[in-house]
């Protein structure tokens, strides 16, 4: 009996390992394919991550960012008022028809009466370049006084031309308005451009800023390690007593300190992306690696231009230069038209039209229609104004407004100089900081090195050697930063120049404000 109870237990024990072996089996597969699986699904995303340059991102804010497009929106509008403006000088009508019909029982004698009536009309007016305006009007009639009864029908025209002689007359009274809406679409497009061009430069500062943050924390993550080295190094060091064991603290805390700088560096690079993102109007959460060194690469090539060059370009490219002297041209000839409205308004009239009759039948209404037979009349009508203190109230606020913008025009050319200017001396300054940033990146780095070798040698302090990493680590930084910088100041001078647009090669179409890349010639 016992030994069978034995077997007995003995077996249990066995299928309890068995089941035991199985499960740890399977955990481990399961463990591994979710390893390997992840590890495949990483490799993808590294695979995948886009490489985007600044022109690439530019690009798609241009197409993708909710301001632009609320501003493309804003040009439809504004390019069809200009349609309605440029639409003065050419005829407008109107069709108009219309039928009835009428019962009345006046007595038992006649009876019912039942007339109908139907009508047409026709009016057209057209402004012509002189000032004057021509009016033309037809209107037929058609009258049956009862159902027995023929049609009778009523032909009228009249084709009228007036001419204004003083107040309002002349080409650039008339055509002073299509110009005004003109230079204001000009104006709008101008603004439409400098909007762009706005956009652009925050799409530079966040990419820039982007790619300043992964610099930094790639620095960051090499001292981390450089740290981490240095500690291995102590601990052997401590193991052979050539090193006190309270030493290794500083050590410690310089890791510590590293560790905190990569925290802080990956979250300025998440910000960084984020904010570019917000930008482009892309995936919240698609990654893209910007390319760092084709940019810099790029601006080494620039030579930035003389003072003299400088200006002729921001005279022809700078959106606030071109809307002054819009302004300049928009207040003369409002000036004009104020100037003008002072006149008395003496008129020519002259009218043709047909001579009335009702009682035509449809053979005999067709000789109302002849011209040979129709009534004309020719005058002239002189109008006075009395005391009217608007008329010189605005041509006195025009003729200031005209004097004001021609003094925002000086004031431009003087500020678009001093900009210069500064734009230049900037560029010229900064770029002697990259490179001294640069030379003291390298001095700091062989001091680091030679420093190094002398504590290997036992000839130096760990205090030493890493405060001397962390100069050098300063040191990187400042280079990143001055090359940042530099970059920037190009930015800021091409802002100054008005030739933004022009350095990404993009042009906006002015019929559809479509933006469009533009290769460079080679």
């Amino acid at each position: 009996m016992r030994h069978s109870m034995n077997g007995i237990k003995e077996s249990i024990a066995s299928v309890r390992q068995s089941i035991v072996f199985i499960a740890i089996s399977l955990f481990f597969i399961l463990s591994v394919a979710l390893l390997f699986a992840q590890e495949q699904d990483g490799s993808d995303k590294t695979k995948t991550i886009p490489k985007l340059t600044l022109a690439d991102c530019i690009f798609l804010a241009m197409k993708n960012n909710f301001d632009v497009k609320k501003q493309y929106l804003g040009r439809i509008s504004q390019r069809y008022s200009l349609k309605v403006s440029e639409d003065k000088f050419n005829p407008k009508g109107s069709f108009q028809l219309s039928t009835n019909k009428s019962s009345t029982y006046p007595d038992i004698d006649t009876g019912r009466s039942t007339s109908a009536t139907q009508a047409g009309s026709f009016t057209a007016s057209m402004n012509v370049i002189t000032g004057g305006q021509f009016d033309f009007s037809w209107n037929k009639t058609a009258n049956q006084a009862d159902v027995n009864r023929r049609y009778y029908y009523n032909p009228l025209w009249s084709l009228q031309y007036t001419q204004p002689l003083l107040k309002n007359a002349g080409i650039e009274a008339a055509t002073a308005s299509v110009k005004i809406a003109r230079i204001a679409d000009e104006q709008n497009l101008l603004s439409f451009r400098d909007f762009l061009s706005s956009t652009i430069n925050s799409v530079i500062t966040s990419y820039r800023s982007y790619v300043s943050s992964l610099w930094n924390l790639e620095i960051n993550k090499k001292s981390l390690e450089t740290a981490k080295s240095n500690y291995e190094i102590n601990k052997a060091k401590i193991a052979a007593g050539r090193m006190a064991a309270l030493d290794i603290v500083e050590t410690e805390t310089n890791i510590a300190s590293y560790e905190l700088s990569v925290l802080s560096s990956q979250n300025n690079v998440d910000q960084a992306r984020l904010t570019l993102i917000k930008l482009l109007n892309i995936d919240k959460d698609a990654l893209f690696e910007p390319i760092k060194d084709k940019e810099l690469h790029l601006a080494s090539q620039l030579s930035p231009p003389s003072l003299k060059e400088a200006l002729q370009l921001a005279f022809y490219n700078r959106p606030d230069y071109l809307t002054a002297i819009r302004n300049v041209e928009t207040a003369r000839l409002n000036y004009v038209l104020a100037k003008n409205n002072r006149l008395w308004d003496l008129s020519f009239q002259t009218k043709v039209n047909s001579t009335a009759n009702n009682t035509n039948p449809w053979r005999s209404s067709e000789t109302a229609m002849s011209v040979g037979k129709s009534d004309w009349s020719a005058g002239a009508v002189l109008t006075i104004p009395f005391r009217d203190l608007t008329i010189e109230q605005n041509y006195l606020s025009a003729k200031i407004t005209l004097e004001q913008a021609r003094i925002d025009l000086k004031k431009s050319e003087i500020s678009i100089e001093i900009d210069l200017k500064n734009a230049l001396r900037d560029v010229d300054m900064k770029l002697k900081q990259m490179h001294k940033a640069k030379q003291v990146r390298e001095l700091a780095e062989k001091k680091y090195e030679v420093e190094r070798d002398k504590y290997k040698a036992g000839r130096s302090t760990n205090f030493q050697l890493v405060s001397y990493q962390n100069d050098l680590v300063n040191a990187q930084e400042s280079e990143v930063s001055s090359l940042i910088d530099y970059l920037n100041s190009l930015t800021n001078l091409d802002t100054a120049l008005g030739t933004t647009l022009k350095t990404f090669n993009i042009v906006i179409s002015k019929d559809t404000d479509e933006v469009k890349l533009v290769e460079k010639e080679k």
